[in-house]
């Protein structure tokens, strides 16, 4: 049977999932450190970073929304955007402002997206070219 030392305790120990926790899902990836050290770094790592761990407990209890609650909301936010330029024209025109201040200063300093910009506003027509079959 393999075995595998933890760095931080120093111990040897069996190179199982009973001592070592995996990475990969086929489980044989082991992490370096042994379970209990991985634990007690854990616990050092929440108390550090309360404001951090806060968050990450509170993503992972959000609750998880069904496909058909994920449509409703999807459908609300569509519609939502589509009436803010009729609501507020102000932002609206700030918005088209600063697209447009993008795109110049882009264009400006880009070439590739020069390029881009220029065949995809149809300034220049791209044709492929056949190339001739060479004759033997």
């Amino acid at each position: 049977m393999e075995s595998k030392r933890c760095p931080d305790c120093k111990e040897v120990k069996p190179k199982t999932e009973e001592f070592f926790c995996t990475r990969a899902k086929n489980g044989k990836r082991y992490f370096a450190r042994c379970k209990t050290c991985n634990r007690k770094n854990a616990a050092k790592w929440y108390a550090n970073n309360k404001e951090r761990a806060a968050k990450k407990d509170r993503a992972r209890k959000r609750p998880q929304r069904s496909p058909e609650q994920k449509a409703r909301i999807n459908a609300a936010l569509r519609l939502r955007r589509k009436q803010i330029p009729h609501q507020k024209p102000m932002i609206a025109e700030q918005i088209r402002c600063y697209r447009r201040l993008y795109v110049s200063n882009r264009y400006k300093k880009d070439p590739t997206f020069r390029l881009r910009f220029v065949i995809n506003s149809g300034q220049i027509e791209v044709a492929c070219q056949e190339t001739p079959a060479t004759q033997h």
